[in-house]
């Protein structure tokens, strides 16, 4: 009776402990794969903090530097480590500090993340553009393939726009898509020609629908601008000024524009340079001015300019002093004559007006530039005969506009001053006579 019982039970028996068996296999055969698909979906990513280059204040760096990285860090698909959280994937203290001091280098970054589990670097550079911009170039390295393999390159009109948190999250988006986007190839090669062509026709990246990301996107290199010591910016200034005393201040001009372009110190130097460019602009535009005065023989022009000139060549001699350059500062236009051309036209139009001492004073002044002026000269020789020409329409004029005689009788007396002259003593008679009509 005993035995048929246990052959009942037996069968249950076994049934029982091979379900006790298999059920922990399965759940940890099921675990293993959920594990599998967590590590598949995961890429392992570094965030180096962006490069900011020009003035930015602290608190705009800590604000740029953390939206940023918040933006990087809630992308799905990635896990995104910093330099202090690397101690997660790579117990190597030295590697953690290789990569530290590699900063933004593509080279070091590579070779320094082999043997360990980093697939890509983010990272980027904000700077100040001479329009006082902000460029920003952000881009994203395949550290396997040792290739930048996306990212944009956008300038924004202030630094306002270029912090802004959702724009920074669009951004991003743009740079880190979906990593089965982001490592995607596509086998039809037409497909990708015609990807290719619309791509070359983008030049600016869309924050609110750009692209999609691809290997072949457009690829960055971010070039830093060479930094140049202060005294090879003042050895080039020096340079462009020796082509001032050859008198060739066009090409000492270029000269000067290429210095401040393309070699920055940002030193006080690079303000000199703008100063010493500032200065043979002005002395190119004056001597222009005089050009132009001489041909339309206007006096103002032209004796404001030859001023001009003076004060520019003032200014240069002592740049030329103080950079111990040898030499002579001068304008290839010969400023006496100018000036003497200056005054003669400047006579010429008060004698229009009927301001002759006026007149006769500014042609002297001709004279004083340059005594051999005949225009000049023959000007003040005829002041006698404009005298007594004053004198006759002064007596004509007494019977019916004795102000107007006066002014002219006056006049007169200015021109001649000496009273010793016989011109002198007609004038003073004919005053005389005035005085009756003005009764």
């Amino acid at each position: 009776m005993k035995r048929r019982h246990l052959l009942h039970i037996l069968p249950v028996l076994f049934i029982l402990v091979f379900a006790m068996v298999a059920t922990p296999a399965f759940a940890r055969s099921s675990d293993d794969d959920d594990y599998d698909d967590d590590d598949e979906a995961d890429i392992a990513v570094l965030y180096v903090p962006p490069v900011f280059k020009g003035e930015f204040e602290d608190k705009d760096i800590s604000r740029i530097n953390k939206y940023f990285f918040k933006s990087v860090k809630k992308r799905e698909g990635y896990e995104v480590y910093t330099y202090k959280s690397l101690k997660k994937i790579i117990k190597s203290k030295k590697t953690i500090r290789r990569l530290k001091k590699c900063k933004t280098k593509k080279g070091c970054l590579v070779k320094a993340s082999k043997k360990t589990d980093l697939r890509l670097v983010v990272s980027g550079i904000f700077h100040y553009t001479d329009d006082d911009e902000v460029n920003v170039k952000m881009v994203v390295l395949d550290l396997e393939e040792g290739e930048v393999i996306n990212s944009f390159d956008k300038t924004f009109s202030s630094l306002k726009k270029a912090r802004n948190k959702k724009r920074l999250r669009g951004l991003t988006k743009i740079l880190l898509p979906e990593p089965s986007k982001l490592f995607d190839e596509d086998d039809d090669e037409d497909e990708d020609d015609e990807d290719d062509e619309d791509d070359e026709d983008d030049d600016e990246v869309d924050v609110g629908s750009g692209p999609k990301a691809k290997r072949s996107a457009r690829k960055v290199k971010v070039k830093r601008p060479k930094r140049y010591r202060p005294q090879q910016v003042r050895n080039e200034i020096r340079e462009t000024l020796r082509l001032v005393l050859m008198n060739r201040t066009d090409d000492a001009i270029s000269g000067l524009e290429k210095v401040r372009k393309t070699m920055k110190c940002e030193c006080n130097e690079d303000g000199h340079a703008s100063d010493v460019l500032a200065l043979l602009e002005e002395f190119r535009k004056s001597e222009k001015a005089i050009n132009d005065g001489m041909k339309a023989k206007n006096s103002k022009t032209i004796l404001s300019a030859a001023d001009s000139i003076e004060s520019v060549v003032a200014s240069l001699t002592a740049e030329l002093e103080t950079l111990k350059l040898k030499g002579k500062m001068s304008s290839a236009i010969d400023l006496k004559n100018v000036r003497a051309k200056g005054y003669l036209y400047q006579g010429n139009g008060e004698e229009m007006q009927g301001n002759y001492a006026a007149a006769i004073t500014s042609w002297k002044k001709a004279l004083e530039y340059d005594a051999s002026l005949a225009e000049a000269s023959k000007k003040i020789k005829q002041t006698p005969t404009m005298a007594k020409r004053l004198i006759a329409q002064a007596r004509t004029m007494m019977a019916y506009d004795t102000k107007g005689a006066r002014k002219k009788l006056e006049m007169v007396l200015d021109l001649i001053p000496n009273e010793n002259d016989n011109i002198h003593q007609q004038a003073l008679d004919a005053l005389d006579e005035l005085e009756d009509y003005e009764e």
